[in-house]
């Protein structure tokens, strides 16, 4: 039953298929495999599952169907054309091109120096900061980076996952979307043993993460996420220890080549705000003009992650301006359009994932991001968790797309305690012949009496 059912996937779910399966490629082998740290192994052992059977079937075109859209290959929904996750999203457009692992950027000491008198050029690159962490086409570059090794304060970038200590071990083996059903993070948490699938009751529980009630109300984040755990080269780590108080921002620049790195990247961030901390963070991803030998169309998969625990204040900005520049006037003018579907940057698709717990009374976590890349396909998806009483959520938003690009940004507030408050505001700048698609959702439990609230998105 079902062999027969994944046989009959439609043309464009087995070009999704055999496209993340070309993604994952460089670490299928039983080789690779026996080499991955623990705990990427675990994640790949739940993404690679055989496809399971959920409790909750659907049936289509009159036929009861016993898989989730999306998980006829792999345990771990991935993009589908006609998933509600990804309505009204390019798909055709990501899947239709198969990405390698990007090769090394060949940096030399003359090449650096002009990447940094760029960014100082562009008011990127300040001196001003509690720590500062670059890379470059997914390499970390510790000559243009500012790191911290004090007791209370650590910001570093590591590329052995397996030297991670117990505690950020869990936060990164942590997938979002409902995959990972608990909240491993903070024995305190008084909900952290509540599984996620079950928080709102037997009559309004999404049930597992795999099954079609949930896929229904998913981002399309979890198996992305997954890709983002197994292949990342360097996670770049904030840690701040309790009470630990920063007075300058914590950079984080992500740089790549304008004309694009040749193949699939994978940046990691964790930041873990301990209690009655607080940090400025920045995220900046960002474009250079100096060519390292690899250029073509590419495929980026960020994913972050943010704790903050009891009474800290964490104030996070994510800035996209990478990707080259959108031409202008295409909608008048054809030789303008020509020029726009000609661009090399119109073949990348760019994700980025941000995952938020904030998992300690009176924690509050404010956000900006801001979309402004000139990628053919973009999407920035955020997931923010208020697990104690008395958590603050801010979030603002700001999509801005020219030429014929599609950009989406995505939010899920999730309400699990009693007393939270949020605030989301929404802008969308679309110009040209491009679109812009905002999908914003806010989840209360029963748990989660005298939420307050609050969403408004403008275009």
């Amino acid at each position: 039953m079902l062999a027969s059912l994944v046989a009959r996937r439609s043309k464009a779910d087995r070009r999704a298929d055999d496209w993340f399966t070309h993604l994952l490629s460089s670490i299928s082998s039983v080789a690779s495999i026996s080499t991955l740290p623990p705990s990427k192994a675990r994640i790949y052992e739940k993404l690679t599952a055989p496809p399971s059977t959920p409790p909750m079937s659907i049936v289509r075109q009159g036929c009861p169907s016993l898989l989730s859209k999306g998980c006829e290959k792999y345990n771990i929904p991935i993009i589908r054309k006609r998933a509600e996750a990804w309505r009204h999203f390019d798909v055709d457009g990501v899947t239709s091109r198969d990405f390698d692992d990007a090769p090394p950027p060949k940096l030399t000491d003359s090449t650096l120096k002009e990447i940094e008198e760029d960014l100082r050029e562009k008011k990127i690159f300040v001196d001003d900061v509690a720590a500062r962490l670059v890379y470059v086409n997914d390499v970390f570059v510790p000559s243009l980076s500012i790191t911290a090794g004090e007791p209370d304060f650590e910001c570093y970038s590591e590329s052995d996952v397996g030297k991670l200590s117990p505690e950020l071990e869990a936060i990164f083996e942590y997938l979002p979307d409902g995959v990972s059903d608990e909240f491993p993070y903070k024995e305190t948490t008084t909900r952290n043993k509540i599984p996620l699938s079950v928080l709102s009751g037997k009559d309004h529980m999404v049930g597992p993460y795999n099954g079609q009630a949930a896929v229904n109300n998913q981002q399309g984040t979890g198996a992305f996420a997954a890709l983002n755990s197994l292949k990342c080269n360097e996670v770049a780590i904030v840690n701040l220890q309790p009470n630990k108080i920063l007075t300058k921002p914590v950079h984080i620049i992500r740089c790549y080549d304008s004309e694009g790195v040749g193949g699939q990247t994978h940046p990691r961030t964790i930041l873990n705000a301990g209690d009655g901390s607080v940090v400025d963070f920045v995220q900046h991803v960002v474009d250079f003009e100096q060519d390292l030998g690899a250029r073509g169309p590419s495929f980026f998969n960020g994913y972050t992650q943010v704790l903050v625990g009891a009474g800290a204040n964490v104030t996070h900005s994510f800035v996209d301006e990478s990707g080259g520049v959108f031409e202008a006037d295409v909608e008048n003018d054809d030789d303008a359009r020509g020029r726009e579907m000609g661009r090399t940057q119109i073949q990348n698709t760019f994700f980025e994932t941000i995952s938020a717990h904030i998992n300690g009374e009176g924690g509050r976590f404010e956000t900006a991001m801001i979309g402004s890349g000139g990628h053919g396909r973009s999407r920035i998806s955020l997931e923010v968790h208020l697990m104690e009483e008395g958590t603050h959520a801010g979030v603002k938003g700001l999509v801005m797309s020219g030429g014929v690009q599609r950009a989406d940004m995505r939010t899920n507030i999730h309400h699990i305690a009693s007393g939270c408050t949020s605030r989301q505001s929404q802008r969308n700048l679309v110009g040209g012949r491009s679109g812009a698609t905002f999908k914003g959702r806010i989840r209360v439990e029963r748990s989660a009496q005298q939420t307050d609230s609050e969403q408004v998105r403008r275009d």
